[in-house]
Parts: C-alpha cells; structure tokens; sequence
C-alpha cells in the first residue's frame, strides 16, 4: 500500500516525477552521465538553467526585461557589493526561497528603497 505524507517539510511527489529524476541521476539526455557530473556550463545543462529561470520568473512574477541570478552560498559578499554600488534600486535579492517573513520584510525593504 501505499504511504502518504502529510507531515510538514518534504511532500509526495508524483511517480513521473520520482521515475524523471531517477532517469536524470542515471543518464541525463542521453549524456551517459548523470546531471550531477555534467558539467553547468555544457550545452545540455544550459536548458536546466533556462528552466529553472523561467519557473522563478513565473513565481516571483518578475517582468520581461528582467534577469534571475542563481549565487552560490558565497554570495554575501557579492551582495554587499552590489548593495554598496548604490543601485540597489536595480536589484531585489532573495537570499532564501522558503521566503519567511523575515524575508518577506527584507524584501519589501529593497523594493522600497530601504535598507
């Protein structure tokens, strides 16, 4: 039979989900390796990235003309910069994307000029 979750935290996921990841961390794209050991700058991880700046788009409804950056956890400093620069006003950062509301606060911040 079988399990559902209804915990908070990690939800069910659907089976093609489950069985399209699977596929990816086997052979990605017929690549004969996986997307974890594929390289982020390769041609058939490029359409990942495309994705996932699409989704992020679509949800945080952000307007065409517009770019996402994806920063990895040493980001802070690069931020700072940014921040430093004085365009703040060009940049909205969510360091977080569970988005509590102190992020939520930090955010609404930024897009208001505050700091």
């Amino acid at each position: 039979m079988k399990k559902y979750n209804f915990n908070a935290g990690p939800s069910i996921l659907p089976q093609q989900v489950i069985k399209a990841t699977i596929d990816a961390c086997t052979d990605f794209e017929n690549t004969g390796l996986s997307l974890m050991e594929i390289s982020h700058r390769s041609k058939e991880f490029q359409p990942v990235m495309d994705n996932a700046e699409a989704l992020m788009k679509e949800i945080l409804d952000i307007p065409e003309g517009y770019r996402v950056l994806f920063l990895g956890g040493g980001a802070n400093l690069l931020r700072r910069q940014i921040e430093a620069s004085g365009k703040v006003g060009q940049a909205t950062f969510v360091e977080d994307i569970n988005a509590n509301a102190k992020g939520y606060a930090y955010l609404y911040r930024l897009q208001h000029g505050e700091r």
